[in-house]
């Protein structure tokens, strides 16, 4: 008999996980169907309210901060994200001002003066609107 059950579960195992797949995944997508409000909870609250916007206002205030407080210390804190946005940040810092100054010794005056009487003449459509060049 405990050989006939090994041959069993052996062939037909995959049947099993992924009825047990199909099973799980049916449950959390009937969940988050038939009771949103619990499947998008935010809070530890269990109720959802409207917030009118002065009470809003007040909240942030308040809150204010306590959030300043959490940013300086995730910004402080060696962890690979913030790692991440300060080699990004610095890389804009030191790179719009290279640039500029690079930009500003390679063209000269006339230089300038000679793209500008060369350019394309036409329309060109800026995020503004168009552009009589």
């Amino acid at each position: 008999m405990r050989h006939a059950l090994t041959r069993l579960w052996r062939r037909h195992r995959w049947a099993v996980w992924g009825s047990l797949y199909v099973t799980l995944t049916g449950a959390i997508t009937a969940t988050a169907l038939l009771s949103p409000a619990y499947a998008l909870q935010l809070d530890t609250t269990k109720y959802a309210r409207v917030v009118e916007q002065a009470e809003a206002i007040a909240l942030q205030a308040a809150q204010k901060a306590t959030v300043a407080d959490a940013i300086g210390v995730a910004a402080v804190a060696a962890s690979p994200v913030s790692l991440g946005v300060k080699g990004v940040a610095s890389a804009l810092a030191i790179g719009g001002p290279l640039g500029l100054t690079l930009w500003q010794t390679y063209y000269s005056g006339s230089d300038l003066a000679t793209l500008a009487v060369n350019r394309p003449p036409g329309t060109w459509t800026t995020s503004g609107g168009p552009y009589q060049g």
